[in-house]
């Protein structure tokens, strides 16, 4: 009987052990993911016009969003300005789309890896094979 009781609190144990690095994991992975600031996240009008996005001295304007249920797919049209007096390089940057929650729809990936003279402007398209009804708000993510 009590090697049946031993056996039982060994296996209480263990489980308890996994669990807590289990969550100590899950913690450490939450904390270290890159987020952008909330400068970067803009709402979606009613119109399908997004508010204008400044990083460094890039500015993402001109930028609309539309949805063809016809063709069962999605584009964000983006223009980009380098408003510096010099001329300035931009890697990429992801585009992810949330709900009105803040709930993570979609994540798209723009690529431009440019070098950028002062005051040029660059026009580029993302978007997919889907449907974004729910789309309330993008946040941009740069990638450095």
């Amino acid at each position: 009987m009590k090697k049946n009781v031993d056996k039982k609190l060994q296996i209480i144990l263990i489980v308890l052990i996994a669990l807590i690095i289990t969550v100590s994991i899950v913690i450490f992975v939450s904390k270290n993911r890159p987020t952008s600031d909330e400068n970067y996240e803009v709402i979606i009008g009613d119109d399908g016009t997004l508010p204008d996005v400044n990083y460094n001295d890039f500015e993402i304007t001109d930028a609309s969003f539309s949805v063809d249920r016809e063709n069962n797919n999605t584009k964000i049209y983006l223009t980009i300005k380098n408003n510096s007096s010099d001329s300035k390089y931009l890697d990429s940057f992801n585009v992810i789309v949330k709900d009105s929650l803040g709930n993570r729809i979609n994540k798209f990936y723009v690529m431009v890896d440019k070098e950028f003279s002062a005051g040029e402007e660059y026009e580029t398209i993302t978007g997919g094979d889907i449907i974004l009804e729910d789309a309330y708000k993008l946040e941009f993510e740069f990638n450095d």
